[in-house]
């Protein structure tokens, strides 16, 4: 997540490690505490569309499916690992997440991710999380 030289492979690693985090709570305590917190908020900030090579295409998995983007595949690994952990989902919102997951909410190829991801937070941050959906 952090020396990935391109940023395609950030985002296979986002989705490796949300797929094994998936309902796994050792591997999550794992992977938060390898500090994958911070690389993958800092994923989650909108790509420059400037600095994105002209012609890009998504990037395609061995098997041929197509991934849903840095931003998607970061969320998705953040909601599995954060889903059911109120504590590391308050260090997560503590460090900005909520700022970050807002864009996401308003452009229709991360609405999905976004959402999914500001669900997975415990009842405890509702005023939180409607706070931030309103900026």
């Amino acid at each position: 997540l952090t020396f990935g030289a391109t940023p395609a492979a950030k985002e296979h690693a986002a989705a490796a490690l949300g797929n094994l985090a998936q309902k796994n709570e050792a591997i999550c305590k794992s992977i938060l505490a390898a500090q994958a917190g911070p690389a993958l908020l800092e994923m989650l900030k909108a790509t420059d569309a400037k600095a994105a090579p002209k012609g890009a295409k998504k990037v395609e998995t061995a098997s041929g499916k197509k991934t849903g983007g840095l931003q998607v595949e970061a969320a998705n690994c953040l909601r599995n690992l954060l889903e059911g952990d109120s504590i590391a989902q308050a260090v997560l919102v503590e460090e900005g997440m909520l700022l970050l997951v807002t864009p996401l909410l308003k452009a229709k190829a991360t609405e999905e991710a976004g959402s999914k991801l500001l669900g997975a937070l415990d009842e405890c941050f509702d005023d939180l999380v409607a706070a931030a959906k309103s900026k």
